[in-house]
């Protein structure tokens, strides 16, 4: 599994993010399953996302 988004901001300049995300899903029985999943955000220099919603600050 995989997805691609991009969020343009335009109420601010260079706020724009990238987010890709990758999975994999393995049954190994008929009520088990593993499964592992990679996320990346790439932020803009003014933008303050984060993977699961939550914004955060870089420390000055």
């Amino acid at each position: 599994m995989g997805a691609v988004a991009h969020t343009r901001n335009n109420l601010f300049a260079d706020s724009d993010v990238t987010l890709i995300s990758l999975g994999y899903n393995h049954n190994l029985s008929e009520r088990t399953d593993v499964y592992l999943f990679f996320a990346f955000a790439d932020n803009d220099a003014n933008a303050h996302y984060a993977l699961g919603g939550n914004g955060f600050r870089k420390k000055s």
